[in-house]
């Protein structure tokens, strides 16, 4: 068989086909049963041992098809044998195999052969590449990872990503491919390599980063080999010093020990070995520099610099780029011939030393002082650092040395990174952070209103305790030397008295707190509006700081003095005597506001980089700026007197605590260790007074405890309880305390944050929730939620649970919360079902609150086995590592590269944008006219003081400007999660201002089909009835329960006649058969009225009412009283059912309840026979004739006819000929009301009737103006052309049909409080926004508005004058003026004047003719020069910046002498 198979091979390369061969179906047959089997036998025995592939696999190569060209390109030359050897070497075996089962098929007449065989195999890659689908792709191109420990690991992970990338973006181009190479790549690569990348090139190229990858590569090969050679030295030293070793140990180990291992060397004890050993270890033992103490070093000849003190060092090492600064500052301070040391970290990296330096430094407060010191250059250090052998020379403990960060020299006073001009500052001010002296006196004063009601009391003296009464007596005796409290004389009056409140303080020294229980006179304070809310400590978690500094103000309250009439109101009672308070006191209601606005005025130059709580001072500020601000603190606090506590105070620092949390920067707030351990010592509570004492210290931290709520719940149950309680709460109480031991911190969320995720756990009595964010590797917590349930949501289902604490949580979170996606995991089930359905009627707890949520992008899962939060909560992995926390992704409307809009944008649209013009005149000026002022809307003039302008764009208030073309973009923007008009409005208020923009974000709510869809419906229900004046004109509609049975009552307003029948149910079906049944006996109304249920307001009985003509109206939910006439209906078959003695048939006995309600007698007539009694036909036939209709006006009504005031409202509806729906201007409440309640007004305000509303059109006419009428010339007419612009968009529409001119000149005259002139020059190059160049001047008193107006254009003429030749103009200028004088002269009149001589056609000299003369000779040189006549105050933006200009001329001229120009010959 083996010989047959040669033979047939040979033939079937050599000759034409293999069926040529005798037999050759019989062998196809044998052979055809595997393929497999014949390949092997082809290869194994036919053709020539396989050689190895020289060519890159085949499964890892990124494109096949380019797989299949390299190929074809290799085979090129070389011969069949050895091509078709490669090929099946090179591919996989199954394509090999479909290839040779074509020779099995009797039909195939083919040849073997190197083309065909490729061309086989191209196909079928082909093929495959198809069934490849984009996530096939896309995951291949993701799944690659760094080869850590590969040779050319660099260049071999970006050619990978290229290949891969390349195969899967197709469409996209070459370069941009590259650029998301490249990115990917920097993520890949280990960080520190990435950084290097980054700082070598800040945007790095594809072809860039390919040779930072070579580089790498290269100087990973070179470490390999060092490293390689270090451990041949290291072996070869170990074994000539084996010998000896093994001596010593046996000397040094007793006989009976021997059998022990001994490994001295690992531990670093065999010092003959360190000193041969060419490598030095410097490890940094932790991971963060700032848990490595630290020493500012000073350099003799330098100065001080930052060195770390680390113990598992070996050599002293200083980065090469201080070591080169040192060099050129110190100079011979170089080592030569220094043997270099290779460098291994605990992180595995690893460098080499290049030289040393040797230096003469001294550390403050150790033996060090002017000692020579070898530093090792290394490269990759950071910063320099003092090795473990250099510490224990000097005796100098790390761990000491970094926590005595105290300068005693201030007082206790912690600084840590600060410059010498702050030092020095400080030194200045030793009074500032004195704890023996202060200042003599305030500086500050405040006082406060008491309203006229206000009578005075004299409260009773309290009792000091023995404990207190020595620390009592010396706190009152320093206030008294301080002069911030006087002793009352004896015999004086005294009308008002506050008793004293004693707080205890933590400080052994003074104890205790004086304070003032001003309760009564509190409530007669009257507190400003503009109180604000003090900023919460989460508020600091918004911030990016690398370092902060504290400052605490000592007595904060007794810095600032009250006015004399004041003091009357604060006098203090105590056993000593009536003392009176010069000084604002604790327990004045007032008393915080006052400080906090004086603290801001005192630090406004730094107001926007602190934040104030109360006495506490936090520095934000960033880089050099920091410093700057500290020294503008002191100084201002040192010039209003104010005293710093040194020992409180933290400057520069990276940690620090801060109203009792720890913040560490990057900001995270945590609990201080130290008050955790506090607060576990503390014993269980024994009675309500202590329970309460205890729950004000746990709550504290609230914010921070897992399951605060869930676990405080039972406690807070004790607060009321009688007697002691101490075995019962004590398990509670455990349960609390192993929860703080679990304390969590409060992280910011870092930038590559993909969504968030919500737990949530219900109980009876409280709902828990947590917050997280998600990273890629990673689920970090951010936020815990949670409260104890009121006593109406204790009824509460589980679903209506989760969705209240998803909704509380979101609320504390709702920025972030806005921007991701969100994740709920719970432990009911279905909750997904019932997010997903839609609302169409918002009637329950469950729809409201799914309702409120439909603005946030969630997703609900089941948690099986989620008891309660505690489960996950006290089980998840909590970060004590600050430098996990970053920056918190700050509101992303405060940054306007998150915008919708570009910065360019924004620049462009101001220009279209009058507000901007004014504002933008206001920053360059520093001013503006009072009439342009008043030009402005109030929220904007009201703002101008703290106007700014950031890289072009303007804030007013630190709020973004939205200009008046970008206000729909913005609202689109602002709604782009669905979220609600609350919601936007309280982002528009906090961030954004522009020209109606509540306006815009109101009808946006209204408009969005989606929210209109999924909102929870605002019915105007009716909130008071008028009398009625005929039956049948009101009807209403109830349902009961009697029993088991269910029915529904009709009833009419006018008689009290009713009608009611059973019903199965509330549905819509049930109610409009009900309706039916019921007109059958009563006839239909004009008006039916039902409350909110389901079945009464759903659509299709709306329909159904509104066929039969009657118009549907509502009562007020859980207002019993405004349907009070179906109750009162229902009230009394109800009592005459339960007269009924032995019901066999409920409806039986219903009709007998009815016909006995409606046979009583009211007001001596039968119910009935007023029902049945004579009706108006008039009346029958209007009420059916008759059909209701929007009828909306606004009106003056009265609710009562005796009321001596009519209020201002609006008109809704006509639902009867002489019956209104009406409303208050805010649109809260409506009512039904007549005509003779009612005042209609028309647009201008006045007092018309009903028909002349109805009767009303208003028209109004639209008159445009034809541009292409307005802009043809006639190119042979001498005179200049002249063209009326009558708004801003027909300026546009100039610009852009006659785009030849790009040069515009604008000018304009003012009167207004002086006499002035200005104009402005736009010229546009080569883009949407122009240059723009300003100028104003002022004349004489005497001059008339004419001569201003021909002076402006004289001055802008003068100013062009060099830009007649400029070749981007075309020698083409624009002229705009809104004088028709300026205007008619330039174009016609100037013309016929210098033909006459200047002289009029009766011969007298033209008014300001030197002026006229003077332009004549401007305007020559200029090519084309035409005149657009603009519309006064009509918007157009350029003639409104030239009348800016003028105004600010005329400003200039108040007297002769400020003059520019004098009147001229010829002026009037």
């Amino acid at each position: 068989n083996i010989e047959i198979i040669k033979s047939w091979q040979y033939i079937a390369r050599r000759k034409n086909s293999i069926l040529h061969l005798k037999n050759g179906s019989r062998l196809k047959e044998k052979f055809s049963a595997t393929s497999s089997y014949f390949y092997s036998i082809l290869n194994n025995s036919i053709m020539a041992p396989p050689v190895k592939n020289p060519l890159p696999d085949f499964n890892n190569f990124p494109n096949k098809i380019a797989y299949v060209k390299l190929v074809k390109n290799y085979c090129r030359g070389k011969g069949e044998d050895e091509a078709i050897d490669l090929i099946c070497n090179a591919f996989p075996k199954m394509m090999i195999d479909s290839y040779f089962n074509r020779f099995l098929d009797d039909s195939f007449e083919g040849e073997m052969r190197m083309e065909e065989l490729l061309e086989h195999i191209e196909e079928y890659v082909k093929e495959q590449e198809l069934k490849d689908t984009l996530w096939d792709k896309a995951n291949a191109a993701y799944s690659i990872r760094f080869p850590f420990g590969v040779q050319e690991a660099c260049q071999k992970l970006l050619i990978d990503l290229y290949g891969r990338f390349r195969a899967m973006l197709k469409g996209m181009e070459k370069k941009d491919v590259q650029q998301v190479v490249v990115t990917r790549f920097l993520s890949l690569v280990p960080s520190k390599m990435g950084r290097e990348l980054v700082e070598k090139f800040e945007n790095p190229t594809y072809d860039e980063t390919l040779k930072f990858a070579a580089e790498r590569d290269k100087k990973y090969e070179v470490e390999k080999r060092q490293r390689k050679l270090s451990e041949e030295s290291r072996s070869k030293d170990q074994d000539r010093n084996k010998k000896s070793f093994k001596d010593r140990e046996k000397k040094s180990i007793p006989k009976g020990n021997q059998f022990k291992p001994s490994n001295r060397r690992e531990e670093g004890n065999n010092k003959e070995w360190e000193e041969e050993s060419q490598v030095k270890i410097a490890f940094f033992s932790k991971t963060n520099d700032e848990d490595v103490a630290t020493a500012k070093v000073s350099v003799e000849g330098y100065g001080e610099t930052l060195m770390y003190l680390d113990s598992c060092s070996s050599i002293n090492l200083i980065p090469k780029t201080l070591a080169e600064k040192l060099v050129k500052v110190l100079r011979n301070i170089e080592l030569k011939n220094v043997e270099p040391f290779a460098i291994k970290s605990i992180h595995e990296t690893c460098s080499e030393t290049r030289g040393a330096v040797e230096l003469t430094i001294s550390i403050p407060e150790t033996a060090v002082q002017k000692e020579k010191v070898i530093f090792h250059i290394d490269e990759e250090a950071s910063s320099p650092l003092l090795s473990k052998n250099f510490l224990k020379k000097f005796g100098i403990n790390p761990v000491l040395y970094g926590e005595n960060k105290k300068v005693n020299e201030f007082n206790g006073m912690e600084i840590s990174q600060t410059s010498e001009k702050f030092l020095s500052l400080l030194k200045s001010m030793p009074t500032l952070y004195s704890n023996e002296k202060d200042y003599d006196k305030n500086k500050c004063t405040a006082s406060f209103t008491v309203s006229e009601s206000y009578y005075p009391v004299r409260k009773r003296v309290i009792p000091v305790p023995k404990d207190l009464d020595v620390h009592v007596r010396a706190n009152i005796a320093k206030q008294v030397e301080k002069g911030w409290l006087e002793p009352i004389p004896e015999g004086t009056i005294v009308e008002n008295v506050n008793s004293m409140v004693l707080v205890r303080k933590n400080n052994s020294e003074d104890p205790v707190r004086v304070c003032f229980n001003c309760t009564h006179l509190n409530r007669f304070l009257k507190v400003p509006e503009d109180m604000e809310e003090l900023p919460s400590i989460k508020d600091l978690l918004h911030i990016d700081v690398e370092k902060i500094s504290l400052f605490d103000i000592k007595s904060a309250f007794n810095r600032i003095d009250i006015e004399e009439e004041c003091r009357q109101y604060l006098i203090l009672g105590t056993p000593y005597g009536l003392f009176r308070s010069r000084v604002l006191v604790f327990g004045l209601k007032i008393s915080p506001y006052i400080w906090m606005k004086t603290l801001k005025i005192v630090l406004k130059p730094v107001l926007e980089y602190v934040r104030i709580y109360y006495d506490d001072i936090v520095n934000i500020a960033k880089g050099e700026l920091h410093d700057q601000v500290n020294c503008t603190i002191i100084q201002c606090l040192d010039q209003m007197n104010m005293q710093l506590t040194s020992h409180k105070c933290a400057i520069g620092v990276n940690k620090g605590i801060f109203l009792g949390y720890l913040i560490e920067c990057p900001m995270k707030i945590s609990i201080p260790k130290d008050r955790v351990e506090a607060l576990l010592k503390l014993p269980c509570p024994k009675n309500s007074k202590e329970v309460m004492e205890m729950m004000g210290r746990f709550q504290y931290f609230a914010s921070m405890i897992p399951d605060f709520a869930e676990l405080t719940a039972p406690i807070h149950d004790y607060k009321s309880k009688k007697g002691e309680f101490q075995k019962d709460i004590i398990m509670h109480f455990e349960k609390l305390k192993k929860a703080v031991a679990k304390s969590i911190s409060l992280e910011a969320i870092r930038k590559n944050c993909k969504g968030l995720v919500i737990f949530i756990s219900v109980s009876d009595i409280a709902v828990c929730s947590l917050m997280q964010a998600c990273y890629p590797k990673e689920a970090r917590t951010f936020a815990v939620g949670g409260r104890k349930l009121r006593k109406s949501e204790k009824n509460y289902g589980k679903l209506e649970k989760v969705l209240l604490g998803v909704r509380e949580i979101i609320a504390q979170n709702k920025y972030v919360a806005a921007n991701f996606e969100i994740t709920v995991y719970s432990e009911v089930q279905g909750l997904q079902k019932a997010w997903d359905s839609d609302l169409i009627v918002v009637s329950t707890t469950c729809q409201r609150l799914l309702n409120e949520l439909k603005t946030y992008n969630l997703k609900f899962f089941y948690l099986k086995g989620s008891k309660n939060v505690s489960e996950f909560l006290l089980t998840s992995d909590y970060s004590s590592d600050y430098s996990k926390a970053t920056v918190f992704l700050s509101r992303v409307e405060k940054d306007v590269d998150s915008l919708p809009v570009s910065v360019e944008e924004m620049k462009k649209e101001y220009f279209s944008d009058k507000n901007v013009l004014l504002i933008k005149t206001y920053i360059e000026e520093g001013s503006l006219p009072e009439s342009k002022k008043l030009e402005l809307s109030y929220s904007l003039r009201s703002k101008l003081d703290k106007v700014e302008c950031r890289n072009g764009v303007i804030y007013l208030e630190k709020k973004l400007l939205i200009p008046f073309t970008l206000r729909h973009k913005f609202i689109d923007y602002f709604h782009r999660y669905h979220a609600s008009f609350d919601q936007m409005s309280r982002n528009i208020k906090s961030n954004f201002i522009g020209e109606s923009l509540i306006k815009l974000a109101k009808e946006k709510a209204d408009s969005c089909q989606i929210c209109l869809t999924f909102r929870r419906n605002s019915r105007k229900t009716i909130s008071n009835w008028p009398e009625t004046e005929e039956k049948r004109e009101r009807f209403h509609s109830d349902c009961a329960e009697y029993g088991k049975h269910l029915f529904m009552v009709n009833c009419d307003a006018h008689t009290g006649y009713c009608a009611a029948v059973m019903i199965k149910g509330v549905s819509a079906k049930d109610i409009i058969g009900a309706y039916s049944e019921t007109y059958q006996r009563m006839e239909t109304p004009l008006i039916q009225v039902a409350d909110n249920g389901k079945g009464f307001y759903a659509l299709q009985t709306k329909e159904y009412l509104q066929d039969l003509g009657i118009v549907p109206l509502y009562s007020v939910p859980r207002c019993p009283e405004s349907n009070g006439v179906a109750e009162k209906c229902v009230g009394l078959i109800k009592s005459y059912l339960d007269k009924q003695d032995n019901i066999t048939g409920f409806k039986i006995a219903l009709q007998k309840a009815v016909n006995a309600v409606n046979n009583r007698i009211v007001n001596g007539i039968m119910v009935k026979s007023k029902f049945f009694g004579h009706i108006d036909t008039n009346w029958v036939k209007e009420k059916y004739e008759f059909k209701s209709y929007p009828f909306v006006c606004n009106i003056k009504y009265k609710l009562d006819r005796n009321d001596r005031t009519w209020e201002d409202g609006k008109c809704l509806e006509r639902i009867g000929k002489n019956l209104f729906r009406i409303t208050d201007m805010e649109e809260r409440k409506v009512y039904i009301r007549k005509s003779d309640s009612i005042l209609f007004l028309d647009k201008g305000g006045r007092i018309t009737s009903v028909e002349k509303i109805d009767n009303l059109i208003y028209q109004e006419k639209n008159e445009s103006i034809s541009l292409d009428e307005e802009f043809t010339y006639d190119e042979g007419d001498k005179e200049r052309e002249y063209i009326k612009i009558g708004s801003e968009e027909e300026f546009k529409a100039f610009r852009k049909k006659r785009n030849e001119y790009r040069l515009f000149l604008a000018t304009d005259g003012s009167t207004e409080k002086g006499k002035g002139f200005g104009g402005v020059i736009w010229g546009y190059i080569e883009q949407e926004i122009p240059e723009i160049y300003t100028f104003k001047g002022s004349k004489g008193l005497a001059a008339s508005a004419q001569l201003l107006e021909v002076a402006a254009l004289e001055e802008g003429l003068r100013k062009l004058e060099s830009s007649k030749k400029d070749e981007r103009f075309m020698g083409r200028l624009a002229v705009v003026t809104d004088s028709e004088y300026v205007g008619r002269s330039l174009s016609s009149y100037l013309l016929k004047w210098k033909r006459r001589g200047y002289i009029t056609t009766k011969g007298a000299r033209i008014q300001h003719e030197k002026q006229w003369r003077r332009i004549d000779r401007f305007l020559e040189g200029w090519e084309k020069v035409i005149v657009l006549k603009a519309a006064a105050h009509k918007g157009i933006l350029i003639n409104e910046a030239a009348d800016i200009q003028s105004k600010l001329g005329a400003a200039d001229s108040t007297s002769r002498s400020s003059t520019v120009g004098n009147i001229e010959e010829g002026d009037d």
